[in-house]
């Protein structure tokens, strides 16, 4: 079995039990912390806003929760939120949460 392979099997496995959070601003300056049970409610979530699904996170140098994790091209992400939380931000929140 190739990495990839590898990546989408543990990806499966583990997807049903995470949470996912997706945090950002809206055009009228509004931030927003939305919450998905599923991989799947979350991508959908994703798509009507314009998020195009860019891949998948492979770096063997992230935690092991997020190997395999969606990447989309208007948020960052995937990043660690908790136990059991996988958290995307757009860049204008990243921005204002990291200073």
């Amino acid at each position: 079995m190739d990495i990839k392979q590898e990546i989408s099997r543990i990806s499966k496995s583990l997807s049903a039990s995470f949470h996912y959070q997706l945090v950002y601003k809206d055009k009228q300056g509004k931030f927003h912390n939305d919450n998905f049970n599923s991989v799947a409610a979350f991508r959908n979530a994703a798509k009507k806003m314009g998020a195009v699904e860019s891949g998948r996170e492979t770096s063997k140098y992230v935690r092991p929760e997020l190997q395999g994790q969606p990447k989309f091209n208007i948020f960052l992400g995937p990043m660690w939120g908790g136990p059991n939380t996988i958290r995307y931000e757009d860049q204008e929140t990243y921005d204002i949460l990291s200073t």
